[in-house]
């Protein structure tokens, strides 16, 4: 009877759906398309500004939430909301114009190892397998984490991504050096892997990722814990552009990642993105 139970155990386990959750940025001043799934949590990213009326979608200003940052913080000031305040077995972020592929099919990408597409059509939709949960639940078992397939930097012409970063321009070289002095304060026994991130030449950017509820705790932690005590040292209110916080959030993603690579053996699935342009 044991060995029964054990068995029909071991069998709900498997058969168990995790609850999934991709969390989607969309800005205030621009109605993009959405998908209409329970995958897909929309959210308003800087609802504390939103001064229309009658808006359905979810805000990030309810809760333990840093709406308010969105300017800085961007798409993250989402992912801090659902971080605080959803339950989840897996929490992922994309964006209203950026979404993962989850076809077993590969598109061709830009030098950036982008895929273009115009809308968020029907068609679209079940081109990339946008909704194929089994698709995304079989990742998620092959893998412990899923980001963005990786620009190759020195395709762009950059010899590393610290030289990617200095090409901003209206960024300056010393944010990075505080980004370093930052980490060695909260977490020096990452501050090595930060530094030969920076002088790799792959990068995974705009924070999308997905994960399990541990990780994502965990790498929340770190994320906020850095960005915040940079918001102190970093003078966002007379930058050409200010959302400083959120590029080097991207930068923070990667370094996490390398790290626990490199001391737990972590395998992270790549996956394409897909640019809706004409939701710009």
């Amino acid at each position: 009877m044991k060995e029964n139970n054990a068995y029909n155990e071991m069998k709900n386990a498997e058969n168990k759906k995790p609850n999934i959750k991709i969390f989607v940025s969309h800005r205030i001043d621009n109605e993009a398309e959405t998908i209409d799934n329970p995958l897909y949590i929309n959210v308003r990213c800087g609802a504390v500004y939103d001064k229309r009326e009658n808006i359905d979608m979810l805000g990030d200003d309810t809760g333990d939430n840093i709406s308010e940052k969105s300017e800085s913080f961007n798409e993250l000031t989402v992912q801090y909301w659902a971080w605080k305040n959803v339950e989840a077995d897996y929490y992922g972020l994309c964006h209203y114009k950026w979404y993962f592929s989850f076809s077993d099919k590969k598109y061709k990408t830009d030098i950036y190892s982008v895929v273009w597409d115009d809308h968020i059509t029907r068609n679209s939709i079940e081109k990339y397998e946008l909704t194929n949960y089994s698709n995304i639940k079989k990742l998620l078992q092959k893998y412990d984490v899923l980001i963005k397939e990786p620009s190759i930097v020195s395709k762009e012409g950059f010899k590393n991504v610290k030289e990617e970063w200095n090409a901003i321009g209206y960024y300056k070289m010393e944010y990075i050096d505080m980004l370093f002095e930052t980490i060695g304060e909260l977490y020096p026994e990452y501050l090595v892997f930060a530094k030969k991130y920076f002088a790799s030449n792959r990068f995974s950017p705009y924070n999308m990722c997905i994960m399990n509820k541990e990780m994502f705790n965990e790498y929340n932690t770190f994320l906020f814990n850095i960005l915040f005590a940079l918001e102190n040292k970093i003078d966002t209110v007379n930058l050409p552009s200010v959302m400083v916080l959120r590029h080097i959030g991207e930068r923070i993603l990667n370094i996490f990642l390398m790290y626990k690579r490199a001391k737990n053996k972590l395998k992270i699935g790549y996956l394409q993105s897909v640019l809706f342009w004409g939701c710009l």
